[in-house]
């Protein structure tokens, strides 16, 4: 089979023989999703077409996954040593965890790294959205190289458009702000705690949503004081590992795609390589710094809370 409509409706009869209900057929970007329920258990199933031809992408809960895999494959008349490849929730490179309303998926770049800003992006999506986000190979970012990420990159801005919002904090801004938060173990996570915050704010203020996705840290009831005032009825939901979901992952590759141009530009204006991280060759690129700009001028490329700094400075002392 290569046509939607009679794939969407090998699918649909085989639900009626095994008894899951069919709750509604939609469009999405370049074919149909078919949403089913058995018992208290929903899932759905997308059927479109891009560059690798005809896509049927099963979504739902393991249990419930299983179920409609093997739909899908009878439906199509896969036998079962042929059968195609499921996709599970814990698979890397696809993301099927999604839910039936608009939501806002929100991650960060540069912690870890020495030099350079923290990035935080949210975006907003529809479950529309979302079979053309697999088609665009949108994974956790740290699976993806350098030129991938620009590449997809560039797809989710002409998507999502105005459903992006971006915070670029400089070093120079986040030294000021690492200062200003005080305790010094709790820092960076109230740092976290407000470039969230404000991501979402913006995000509600223009689009009506109620479920936010991101990694977990601390300071969850901060974020909740500050979008509560907008969206009351807003639901908060920070997990290990959320890049596992498609719009988080999306906020993730635009938030790595920020911090590359970073390195690439502010590396041009000083003329000199800036390495990720906090190694040996991040310590040395430090020291070469001082020595041609001066102590001083380092919290405008770096974040001088890190321990880093002590070893870029022993040169100095």
């Amino acid at each position: 089979m290569s046509d939607i409509k009679e794939v969407v409706s090998a699918i649909r009869e085989q639900c009626i023989k095994d008894g899951v209900e069919v709750v509604e057929v939609r469009d999405i970007a370049y074919g149909n999703q078919i949403k089913l329920r058995f018992g208290g258990q929903a899932g759905q199933i997308n059927v479109y077409t891009g560059k690798k031809g005809l896509s049927v992408i099963v979504q739902a809960k393991e249990d419930f996954s299983q179920q409609l895999n093997s739909i899908r494959d009878r439906a199509l008349g896969i036998s079962a040593d042929k059968q195609m490849t499921s996709q599970p929730t814990n698979e890397p490179n696809r993301l099927p965890e999604v839910f039936d309303e608009p939501w806002i998926g929100i991650d960060e770049s540069g912690k870890g790294d020495f030099f350079g800003p923290l990035v935080c992006v949210g975006v907003v999506v529809n479950p529309k959205d979302v079979a053309l986000l697999q088609e665009l190979g949108v994974a956790d970012s740290k699976t993806l190289s350098e030129t991938k990420i620009r590449s997809i990159a560039q797809d989710l801005r002409i998507l999502l458009k105005d459903r992006i919002k971006q915070l670029v904090i400089k070093p120079n801004t986040y030294n000021e702000l690492y200062a200003k938060f005080g305790d010094e173990s709790k820092n960076l996570n109230s740092i976290l705690a407000w470039a969230h915050s404000a991501v979402l704010k913006d995000l509600l203020q223009h689009h009506d949503v109620k479920i936010s996705v991101s990694d977990k840290f601390a300071n969850e009831k901060y974020i909740l004081e500050r979008t509560h005032s907008i969206q009351k009825d807003f639901r908060l939901i920070q997990e290990t590992k959320a890049e596992r979901n498609i719009a988080v992952a999306a906020a993730s590759i635009l938030a790595r795609s920020a911090l590359d141009k970073w390195f690439i530009e502010v590396g041009q204006r000083y003329n000199m390589s800036f390495p990720k991280g906090a190694s040996q060759h991040v310590i040395q690129a430090g020291r070469d710094f001082v020595d041609k700009f001066g102590f001083d001028k380092l919290g405008e490329v770096a974040k001088l809370h890190f321990k880093t700094l002590e070893a870029v400075r022993g040169t100095d002392l």
